[in-house]
């Protein structure tokens, strides 16, 4: 896949060296530091999902347990996923992936 930044734009050099995404998603890239806003800006729901699950009252030690690893996971998921569509490039498309990989 071709560089998705054009040159000028925020991401370009970085995408140049990391190389591009392997992947288009549906959204237009835009030249701006958010190049694709609504992917991007959609990922604060997982954060907050993650929080509210961090902050779940539980008296079951193993409950507690697998509402922590699942809070970071959810959280890993929007913060890698929202790194990956501001800039999307290979390197940060990782983040991505390994996020989706946790939950």
């Amino acid at each position: 896949m071709q560089n998705p930044h054009g040159v000028g734009c925020p991401w370009h050099s970085i995408t140049e060296t990391w190389g591009a995404p392997n992947v288009k998603w549906c959204e237009e890239t835009l030249c701006q530091w958010i190049s694709e806003p609504a992917n991007t800006w959609s990922n604060l729901a997982f954060i907050f999902a993650a929080i509210l699950l961090w902050k779940t009252k539980t008296k079951k030690p193993s409950v507690r347990t697998r509402l922590n690893y699942f809070s970071f996971a959810i959280a890993f998921c929007g913060i890698g996923s929202f790194i990956y569509h501001a800039s999307n490039n290979r390197l940060t498309q990782f983040l991505d992936f390994l996020g989706m990989f946790a939950v």
